[in-house]
């Protein structure tokens, strides 16, 4: 039988039937078990046991270098991607294999997982609990920074914005200004061109009038003549041809 089965039956969290419990294990005696249920509930009572000789465990990293601002967000990029991006090495036992394991012992109490936990830890020499407990701070501080590169991409975004409907506001002002000014140049020129078709106007007016009353005055004139020369006509309309 296992360590970590003996442990977990000597903490009540699964029963063995008669065969298990006499099986030897050549890794298993009680001082082990002993110390296995001692650093559980040491944990439970919110203490951070060190087992004799062991180092205490990594710190997590200091902290980030300052937020740089990224020209564009790629949306849907694998946390995976990201992990790797910011230097995350690979755990002995990741954060979400934890994760998986803590939902697989959801039927059992928060103290029972944990203490379930605790006694995994104890039974397997190739990663301790505070394997995952680095890795999901690493990566709690990549994703904190990464959240942090989002809110500096949007305060710049606004920021260019803002700068953008100010130097279209700005524009508008000045294209205002400046087609007002050419509009009330152009009235003026229209008003300047009206009145010299008005002068123009005024000026055929006069040659017509002027062409017409001479019209009159020659018609006149010839007609005047006309009867002059009507009464020598009259005076010897009657007179016989001389032969």
């Amino acid at each position: 039988m296992s360590k970590f089965l003996k442990a977990l039956a000597r903490m009540n969290l699964v029963e063995l039937d008669e065969e298990e419990t006499s099986q030897p294990s050549p890794r298993d005696g009680d001082e082990d078990i002993d110390k296995i249920l001692a650093e559980t509930r040491a944990l439970m009572g919110h203490t951070d046991p060190v087992a004799e000789g062991a180092e205490p465990a990594p710190q997590a990293e200091s902290a980030p270098p300052p937020v740089s601002v990224p020209s564009e967000i790629k949306e849907g990029q694998a946390l995976e991607d990201i992990y790797a991006a910011a230097g995350i090495t690979d755990s002995p036992y990741p954060a979400e294999q934890m994760l998986k394991l803590l939902e697989g012992l959801k039927a059992m109490g928060p103290k029972e997982r944990k203490m379930a936990v605790m006694a995994m830890d104890a039974a397997d020499d190739r990663w301790t609990i505070s394997d995952p407990v680095l890795d999901a701070q690493r990566k709690i501080a990549t994703l904190q920074t990464e959240t942090q590169r989002l809110d500096a991409f949007k305060a710049q975004a606004e920021a260019q914005a803002e700068a953008d409907l100010q130097a279209q506001e700005t524009y508008k002002t000045e294209a205002s200004s400046t087609i007002r000014q050419q509009i009330s140049e152009l009235e003026e020129l229209l008003e300047q061109e009206l009145r010299k078709v008005a002068d123009e106007k005024a000026a055929i007016h006069v040659r017509v009038e002027a062409a017409r009353s001479a019209v009159v005055r020659e018609k006149a004139r010839y007609e005047q003549h006309i009867e002059t020369l009507y009464v020598l006509s009259t005076t010897f309309e009657n007179t016989p041809e001389q032969s």
